[in-house]
């Protein structure tokens, strides 16, 4: 009877404390994940499984420029307010919880935009098109919105075009996922299960049916005119759009949640439950896969031991992979080896298809939370001598004021050049676009 008392209180304590393994955590925040102090042991230890990956260079050169330094233990300030101001008041409108209210004028808030549907949208989705000129939103609504980046400089309040260029209403049923192709062309998945092409028309250009809800689609990064799609009836299907045919299906033991392929198209990752991602080799002379792998993205111990869904997969280069679960986790894997590298933790996300995400230059990454927050870390954060691959160099941010999921990305570099050149009173390192359910679409500059 005590054993079942104390794991309820567990769980119903889980929502306040998901974000950390011990109330100690909070005091190992960096504050200031965005510095470009050098990274390594707090203690001055060489972390040496990272320079031998930054040496054999299997991980992207950018995150490693730093490091060869010793930087001191973080320390933490304290939150403190003048006398007679409010926080509401403080001049971003964008709060953190554990760095200093100084830090808070790096943030400005740049554009608002009410998004088509917005009212009956809890679940959302955002992606640029790989030139960065377009940005699809859609979710549960059904309604998919293509936005077009701003590209006139005479317009310094406007990074994206407010009113969308195409309103795509053909899904009778939430989206599921997106993807576009080097060609600009765009998929999208639903749970009326079809598959639907889009080329710069709010018609589609083919309708690809399924036997079941389709949970993610994506294009293979290589070929443009084939995609993988993700069903409810736990087959991968590889699609060949000019025969509108299945070339291949593999069929898992449970659930597919997400898909994605590597940057060179030569692995496909697909997200289950229980926190488990099956890796499949995808030779470019077939395209058929090939099984290789499971790795499990869970915790060793403890009551989140047996996983959770997975919700995003983003690979950071042909070795590398960023699992985000909904044990609000977040995991970088070397996916080849297994070898577990970096573990993020400050998000809530517990039921929705929350996904974390990189910045374009691979040193940060950012994920949304379902408390009207989102969270940024340094890709490789000070480590832990029990624990290295626990990763405390964050910061949580409050997005607007009601505790609602917020869904949030970096843009592409192309959209930081755009809004240095509308913003020229500081230099603006990163542009952060973040929706909340229900709510309209910011986007905020952040200043080095």
């Amino acid at each position: 009877m005590i054993s079942k008392i104390n794991q309820q209180q567990a769980e119903e304590n889980e929502e306040f404390f998901d974000a950390f393994e011990t109330p100690l955590d909070l005091e190992k925040a960096s504050t200031s994940i965005f510095s470009r102090d050098s990274f390594r042991h707090p203690l001055g230890k060489s972390i040496t499984s990272i320079s031998d990956l930054r040496d054999s260079g299997s991980l992207h050169e950018s995150v490693f420029h730093t490091i060869g330094h010793t930087v001191d233990k973080p320390k933490v300030r304290s939150f403190s307010l003048k006398r007679g101001t409010n926080k509401s008041d403080l001049p971003t409108k964008l709060r953190s919880e554990i760095i200093e209210p100084a830090s808070f004028s790096n943030f400005h808030l740049a554009q608002e935009i009410n998004i088509v549907g917005e009212s009956k949208t809890e679940v959302w989705i955002l992606k640029f098109s790989q030139n960065s000129k377009h940005l699809a939103i859609t979710g549960d609504s059904g309604i998919i919105s293509i936005y077009d980046l701003n590209i006139d400089l005479s317009n310094k309040n406007e990074l994206i075009n407010p009113t969308p260029s195409l309103i795509l209403n053909h899904h009778t049923d939430k989206v599921t996922d997106i993807s576009w192709n080097q060609d600009g062309l765009l998929l999208s998945s639903s749970l009326d299960s079809t598959v639907k092409l889009w080329r710069n028309s709010e018609n589609p250009v083919m309708t690809f049916i399924h036997p079941c809800p389709v949970h993610s689609v994506c294009f293979h990064p290589m070929v443009p005119g084939y995609f993988a799609t993700a069903g409810h009836d736990r087959i991968i299907r590889i699609v060949n759009i000019s025969t509108s045919q299945v070339e291949a299906n593999y069929k898992a033991s449970n659930d597919i949640y997400v898909i994605k392929y590597s940057p060179q198209g030569e692995f496909l990752a697909a997200g289950l439950s229980h926190g488990r991602v099956i890796f499949y080799q995808s030779p470019s002379f077939d395209l058929k896969l090939r099984f290789h792998s499971i790795l499990k993205s869970r915790n060793h111990s403890g009551f989140k031991r047996f996983g959770k869904k997975v919700t995003g997969l983003e690979f950071m280069d042909n070795d590398v992979i960023l699992i985000t679960t909904n044990d609000s986790r977040s995991r970088l894997f070397q996916y080849k080896t297994g070898n577990l590298l970096q573990k993020y933790k400050g998000a809530v996300n517990s039921k929705h298809p929350i996904s974390a995400n990189f910045s374009s230059d691979f040193n940060h990454i950012i994920c949304g939370s379902e408390k009207g927050k989102f969270v940024i870390w340094k890709t490789m954060g000070e480590n832990e001598l029990k624990h290295p691959e626990k990763n405390n160099n964050f910061e949580i941010f409050q997005a607007r004021n009601e505790k609602l999921s917020e869904f949030s990305i970096f843009s592409p570099k192309r959209i930081v050049s755009i809004a240095n050149s509308k913003f020229t009173a500081k230099e603006v390192s990163e542009v952060i676009f973040t929706i909340g359910s229900h709510k309209a679409l910011k986007i905020f500059y952040y200043f080095n």
